[in-house]
């Protein structure tokens, strides 16, 4: 479960994450810039500023929420790196389930066995289950 999370979840929620800012941060701009027209047909104090003040303080605002923005994605993109199983090559006369069970011990996930070894799903799963190297209870409660 923990690999499906590292592998589909996680890459999946960041790209939604970055979808979701980018919306935003093009919604913000287009309210910023109908806020910028309303401000110039406001009475006297806020009607002071010129439409260049106005137009460089939106820009300003702009440039730090998309810094803010583009820091918070890289953040997001670093804290869990992915981390892939080594390709494992077949030996000469070795038989497919032997090759199946030495990917497994190696660290291959469900989609590597059903990529590399022609397995469905299930078979993928079980052969994973009773060969794939144990996680002791520390690395189990981190994970």
């Amino acid at each position: 479960m923990s690999n499906f999370i590292l592998q589909y979840l996680l890459p999946l929620a960041s790209v939604v994450l970055l979808i979701a800012c980018l919306i935003n941060s093009i919604r913000l701009r287009f309210e910023l810039n109908a806020y910028a027209e309303n401000v110039l047909t406001l009475p006297a104090p806020v009607a002071a500023y010129d439409d260049t003040d106005l137009r460089r303080m939106v820009d300003r605002r702009m440039t730090m929420f998309e810094a803010r923005l583009t820091k918070l994605v890289t953040e997001q993109q670093n804290a869990l790196p992915l981390v892939a199983a080594a390709p494992v090559p077949p030996l000469k006369n070795e038989l497919p389930v032997e090759y199946a069970v030495r990917m497994a011990r190696s660290g291959a996930t469900v989609d590597d066995l059903v990529r590399g070894c022609g397995l469905n799903i299930g078979e993928a799963q079980l052969l994973l289950r009773m060969h794939a190297v144990k996680r002791t209870s520390e690395e189990s409660a981190r994970h």
